[in-house]
Order: C-alpha cells, then sequence, then structure tokens
C-alpha cells in the first residue's frame, strides 16, 4: 500500500527505547543521557537515581495541568461533566502537597515516590511570588483549556469516538521501541482523526512537530484511521496550531527516529554504557537546569 510504514523489519544490535524527551535529552548532553538512563539504575548510583526524579518550576507546573486535564478528561469520556472549579482545586490541593513533600525532602527518603523539585534539592533562592505564580499558571490553563469549544465537542463524541487520553503506548520500529503518550486523540464528527498535544509553556516548533508526527505514527500502527490532524494546544496564550499528519509527516519523524536510535546504539559498546563515552556538553548553558550537575561537576 503506498506510504504505508514498515514497523517490523528486524536489526541486529541492542533493542533501543525512543522517546520524544529521551531524543533531546540525547541531543543535549551525553554525559546527562547516560546519567539519566543508564547510571540512574538503583543498584549502580543511588545519587543518580534520587537526582533522576527531581523536577523543575515549569514542568512541575506542566505536569500538573497535564494530569488535571486527564482527571476531567476521563471523566468526560466517562459521561461526567466536572465543574471547572473542581478540577482546580484538586490540582492546586496535588501542588501544595508536592511542595510540602519536597521542602521536607522526603524524595532524599522515598526516591521515585516522594516529590521532589529541583529547585529545593540545589538551595535556590526562589521568591514565594514565584512559587504561588507557578499555581496560577497552572489554573489559568486549566481554565482555559476547558473553555475552549473544543471542550463542548468532547462532550457529545461518542465512546468509540475517543481513541486516548494520556495513555502509555508503544509500537516498534526498525532499531527499537518508541513511547508515546498521547495527551488526547478523538475522532471528530467530520471524520479526522484528531492527536492534541498540551502546551504550556513557549513553543519549540521542531520538537513539538516532531511530538505529532510520533502520535501520527502509533495511530497509524493502531489503525486509527486517516486523515490525521495535529492541534498544539499552547495553553497559556490559548494559541490552537492545527498541522496536518500526512504520509509526508510520518515519513520523515520516521527516518529521523531512527536516525537517533542509531546514534543511541552507537555509543553503547557491546551493548553496554560506560560514562567515558557519554562526553559532557560544550554549551554550558545546558547545566543551569540539569539535576545531575553535581555529580558531573558542573554545580
Amino acid at each position: 500500500m503506498p506510504g504505508q510504514l514498515n514497523f517490523w523489519p528486524g536489526e541486529a544490535g541492542p533493542a533501543i527505547r525512543w522517546s520524544v524527551t529521551r531524543g533531546k535529552r540525547f541531543r543535549d548532553c551525553l554525559r546527562r543521557y547516560y546519567y539519566h538512563h543508564y547510571a540512574s539504575a538503583k543498584n549502580k548510583n543511588h545519587e543518580a537515581f534520587v537526582l533522576k526524579h527531581l523536577s523543575n518550576r515549569y514542568s512541575w507546573t506542566g505536569n500538573a495541568v497535564h494530569e488535571a486535564l486527564e482527571y476531567a478528561l476521563k471523566a468526560l469520556r466517562d459521561g461526567r461533566v466536572l465543574g471547572v472549579d473542581d478540577v482546580v482545586n484538586q490540582a492546586t490541593k496535588r501542588m501544595r502537597t508536592q511542595y510540602l513533600e519536597s521542602v521536607k525532602k522526603r524524595y532524599r527518603e522515598k526516591p521515585g515516590v516522594a516529590f521532589g523539585l529541583f529547585e529545593h534539592e540545589f538551595a535556590e533562592n526562589i521568591a514565594k511570588e514565584t512559587w504561588a505564580g507557578c499555581q496560577i499558571q497552572a489554573e489559568r490553563c486549566i481554565r482555559q483549556a476547558m473553555d475552549l469549544p473544543l471542550w463542548g465537542l468532547l462532550r457529545d463524541l461518542k465512546p468509540e469516538n475517543w481513541f486516548a487520553v494520556e495513555t502509555m503506548r508503544s509500537f516498534r520500529l526498525r532499531a527499537g521501541s518508541v513511547i508515546v503518550k498521547p495527551d488526547l486523540a478523538y475522532r471528530d464528527p467530520d471524520g479526522c482523526v484528531v492527536l492534541v498535544d498540551w502546551k504550556t509553556g513557549k513553543p519549540r516548533p521542531e520538537d513539538d512537530r516532531m511530538q505529532l508526527g510520533v502520535y501520527g505514527l502509533y495511530a497509524q500502527q493502531a489503525g486509527w484511521g486517516e486523515p490525521l490532524v495535529g492541534v498544539l494546544a499552547y495553553l497559556d496564550n490559548v494559541l490552537l496550531d492545527e498541522q496536518p499528519v500526512d504520509v509526508h509527516v510520518l515519513e520523515t519523524t520516521k527516518i529521523t527516529i531512527e536516525q537517533s536510535m542509531t546514534h543511541m546504539r552507537a555509543v553503547l559498546r557491546n551493548g553496554h554504557a560506560h560514562e567515558e563515552d557519554f562526553p559532557r556538553t560544550d554549551d554550558l548553558r545546558m547545566c543551569g537546569m540539569c539535576s545531575f550537575k553535581r555529580i558531573c561537576g558542573r554545580e
């Protein structure tokens, strides 16, 4: 079939698990990539394991929005319409709980379970107004998302037209498996498969478009149908960037992923990672918000 992708060819070598986030981490700094994906194994480097699970205030705000919208959307899918105030209140309560866990550094006792913030671990002097601003931004994004016309459309959607809400899945390419977690995927009344990616920060065009392409590859493999339409929903300024996810986008995305996987495999020796093969970045700007800067020697 023209345009059909081959998801299952075999290729010798160690299997690679790829995601948009992992691919960006590999591009930004090989040493950080090593600490995050190899040294952080529990039985290898406990400190790296602790640091791996830290969030900074920006990702914390974004995750709060994603979790809140997941909660509201799954209720909507099940026929329950939640009020925006209830959704915001739950998100705020969760953020307060996480903040207190982090202040008390419970993540040191229960890494990977208790919540920890980068800013607390590295004793950064963050004003109370800045922390309050994280909650204010999260609330604003939640309210603006639930005020979109999209929300009314979803309310009337038939159960069979819901495909995914923050659902972790994977698919195979030649060089390994690709991890994907669509924020929202559904079939609209015109028959289009709509792939939505919530954004709370500033646009990052290359990575954002790549995310839609990865969603599209999974949608094609899962047999959700066509045409595929991607929506980058920048919630803080209520900007919806709609883009077709066509055969060209899918093929370009596939090639980019496989090239990245090939490079990831090439750094390994006989399938094993060695720290000396993962040099630190020369761009010191990358180090400022890196959780591993202490063990890397760039704190």
